[in-house]
């Protein structure tokens, strides 16, 4: 065997542990003619022996020292080694036959840390921390430590926020369509060139710098909550290999879901950039940024919603449980993790919207605890006050009517700037708002948008039906919504995501709490969101206008901020109701600076015509109705009498002009959920109007008790009660009908009373047959012992 077969180890001189050392042709070959010089005598010294040029000092600055490798029966008898070839000396002195001749392995072999080269590393120096040196080296260490730290937390909060940023500017068409199965593995293998650079790239760094990581267990369940999701709708039990068909089939059933949602649900949602949405759920990278519990959450609502028993039924109704299930575990798991961001208050919405549904594990303690996590969310991130340094913000006084003051006047007339778009984006930048009020703008061309705007108020043209057309198929109920801000940084986007979900809050608990209190004294449980004291926010669509315009009409008159107004007003006058502690004085002045401003306030409504055929300017009057009737009831001592008509402390005239549209609106929802089919039927699907059907009953109902004349109130509680039954049957819920059986007894009395016929609780309804038995057709009578 050949000197040239073993390499020579390095070792600092310092050092006991053997490093592996390179050494050129050169120096083997000067080695081995000098190796029986150097270690030819086993218990002599070794001397120090010349190395190559190239060879490096050791960490301490030393040189290097030459050492030998032992051969295999001198390091089985611990002896020393001198390392001879082809025999050592001390196997010559031996001469043992029984032991074999001399051998060397052909590489050395390893233990402990140094099993793999490079792993161990030298400890840091660390003096002993005395009396008297402890508070020295603590001083020495404390500058750099925390200038250290706070480089890394800035690099590591640079990298989550290029990790979000997602291109506004992509054709939406790509950004719904699920991928292709090429596209993905493409995207796939990106991902994983650029996470190998960026770890070699990592490796290549000194091991004495320091990096602010993400806790292991937050990073494990960003890289493992989408397969997760994938194996949970494939089907396939855990741990089974999911094949790229049936991975393929997974994705797609999934952004269907999706998309069915967007297509159900009310404006309420419209808080969801869909181009931002669909870009962040699609890119693998930008994935891991999603909140788990948000796309959980939106399955199970959309699940739910197709969920009646003309769809799925019972099955579908338990898999949207599952998933909710799934998805609260998911925001547990965050919340306890610290990763609290938008969308995880995104996710709290979701859930609070979900149990305005009659799901059959629906109870009142689900509802309070859902609407909890979602008002303590908001208020810990401070998400109603993120423009308190903007001096066009509206606020107001604690325990105070929040009445807002007019920027400027409606204009009588209004030419809107034209609206352009890309590839289905629209392009409408804040620069055409500029030249609205630039006198030297040339005029834009002549369309019905514009003729429509030169007519009224022109909020249509900044509408997200208008500026984005596709979302007339996408998102059918958020056409009437302000449109996103066009040309805007990422901060600037998400600050508007931030406006919109708390405005969407607001909604929410408005809906919930109108419900709860509809007919009654009792106020509902008071949220931090509701008291308009806790608010310094741009109103919805404010945003659109650059600081500084004033003449623009979406501003504290647009229609988006009517609604938030009024809704303000009903927290405002609910609170008011529940303060005992309110003297009568008070009270008075409270009835008449409200009443006030809810006169103000419609006068602006009738002065604008967009959102004509929209439910978005139905919903507006029927909020402003309803505050109206909390004011009136509870102040009607204090309203002035110029406004009261044939002596009554209602409004006779307008409460007629809204009973007679309440029952025009009942009326066609019964026939639409009637003669549509299920599936192209979002009435039917909508489960969460089942609530807003018994609030009308119940509004209708105390309209009549307090004027025994007003006998359209009884009609209108009649033409609703067909709509709740339907309802009941296709969404059966134990704890609605139950709630609906006390509901229609006074409906019942009250026809009884008056000598009016009593509602027909026979509703024959032939339900279709469901998509997983065609065969299967069933009549069914509403007028069963359960309903």
């Amino acid at each position: 065997m050949s000197a040239e077969a073993f390499p020579y180890f390095h070792v600092p001189a310092d050092s006991g542990s053997p490093v592996l050392a390179s050494a050129s042709p050169d120096s083997r070959a000067e080695s081995s003619s000098s190796g029986s010089t150097v270690c030819s005598d086993s218990t002599s010294k070794k001397g120090n022996v010349q190395l190559s040029a190239d060879q490096t000092l050791t960490a301490a600055g030393k040189p290097r020292a030459r050492v030998c490798l032992a051969c295999v029966q001198c390091r089985k008898r611990k002896r020393r080694c001198d390392g001879e070839k082809p025999e050592c000396n001390n196997c010559v002195k031996r001469s043992d036959p029984a032991a074999g001749p001399c051998s060397y392995d052909v590489a050395p072999r390893r233990r402990g840390r140094d099993r793999a080269p490079g792993t161990r590393l030298a400890a840091a120096f660390e003096p002993k921390k005395t009396r008297t040196t402890r508070s020295r080296f603590e001083d020495q260490g404390k500058g750099p430590r925390k200038q250290k730290k706070t480089v890394d937390a800035q690099a590591a909060r640079d990298a989550t926020q290029e990790t979000s940023i997602v291109s506004v500017g992509t054709p939406v068409a790509l950004l719904v369509q699920v991928p292709s199965r090429t596209q993905a593995i493409h995207q796939g293998q990106s991902a994983s060139t650029q996470m190998v650079a960026a770890r070699t790239e990592e490796d290549d760094k000194s091991h004495g710098d320091t990096s602010v990581w993400t806790p292991p267990g937050v990073r494990f369940i960003r890289e493992t909550w989408w397969d997760a999701l994938l194996t949970h709708y494939s089907g396939v039990p855990a741990g089974s290999v999911i094949t790229a068909d049936i991975r393929d089939s997974a994705v797609q059933a999934i952004f269907a879901d999706l998309r069915s949602l967007f297509k159900t649900s009310l404006h309420w949602l419209s808080f969801v950039n869909i181009p931002r949405f669909f870009a962040s759920l699609r890119h693998p990278i930008h994935r891991q940024a999603v909140q788990p519990s948000l796309i959980y959450g939106a399955l199970a609502m959309s699940t739910f919603f197709q969920s009646s028993e003309l769809e799925m039924g019972a099955k579908g109704r338990e898999k949207a449980l599952q998933l909710l299930d799934r998805a609260h575990a998911m925001f547990d798991a965050s919340l306890t993790a610290g990763w609290i961001d938008l969308g995880l208050v995104q996710a709290a919405w979701l859930f609070a919207m979900f149990e305005l549904q009659g799901h059959p594990a629906n109870t009142a303690a689900r509802g309070r605890s859902a609407f909890d996590m979602l008002d303590s969310l908001i208020r810990s991130l401070s998400l109603t006050i993120l423009d308190v340094m903007d001096p066009r913000t509206s606020v107001f006084l604690p325990g105070q009517v929040p009445v807002v003051v007019s920027t400027s006047d409606l204009p009588n007339s209004f030419t809107a700037p034209p609206a352009t778009f890309e590839h289905g984006i629209f392009t409408s930048t804040p620069r055409a708002l500029h030249e609205v009020t630039s006198d030297h703008s040339p005029p834009p061309p002549q369309t019905p948008m514009t003729n429509e705007a030169q007519r009224g108020c022109g909020c249509s043209s900044y509408s997200l039906g208008t500026t984005w057309p596709i979302s007339a198929t996408l998102t059918p109920a958020w056409t009437c919504m302000p449109m996103w801000p066009e040309s805007a940084g990422e901060g600037e986007m998400q600050k508007e995501e931030c406006r919109r979900l708390v405005w969407s809050a607001v909604t929410l608990a408005i809906t919930y709490s109108s419900h709860a209190a509809a007919g009654t004294d009792q106020a509902p449980k008071h949220l931090w969101i509701q008291d308009a004291a806790n608010y310094a926010l741009l109103f919805p669509g404010e945003s659109l206008v650059p600081p500084g315009t004033t003449a623009l009409p979406f501003s504290k008159e647009s229609v988006w901020a009517l609604y938030m107004r009024v809704q303000f007003l009903w927290h405002s006058a609910m609170r008011q109701r529940g303060d005992p502690g309110l003297s009568s004085s008070d009270r008075a002045a409270y009835a008449m600076s409200a009443w006030l401003e809810l006169d103000y306030v419609e006068e602006c409504i009738g002065r604008h015509s967009c959102t004509p055929g929209s439910g978005f300017k139905t919903q507006l009057l029927e909020m402003l109705f309803n505050t109206r009737m909390v004011v009136s009831h509870e102040f009607r001592k204090y309203i002035p009498e110029a406004k009261i008509a044939s002596g009554l402390y209602f409004y006779r005239e307008k409460a007629e002009r809204w009973m007679n549209h309440a029952l025009g609106s009942a009326q066609h929802v019964m026939q639409s959920i009637t003669d549509c089919a299920p599936s192209s039927n979002n009435y039917t699907r909508r489960c969460f109007m089942m609530y807003w059907y018994m609030s009308q009953m119940t509004r209708a109902l105390s309209l009549w008790e307090a004027d025994p004349t007003l006998l359209v109130a009884l009609t209108v509680a009649k033409a609703f009660a067909p709509c709740v039954e339907f309802m009941m049957v296709i969404w059966p819920s134990p704890g609605q009908r139950m709630e609906y059986q006390e509901l229609r007894n006074w409906l019942v009395r009250s026809c009884m009373a008056a000598g009016v016929v009593l509602p027909d609780r026979a509703i024959p309804i032939v339900l279709p047959a469901r998509s997983d038995n065609p065969s299967q057709q069933r009549h069914v009578q509403a007028s069963t012992s359960t309903v």
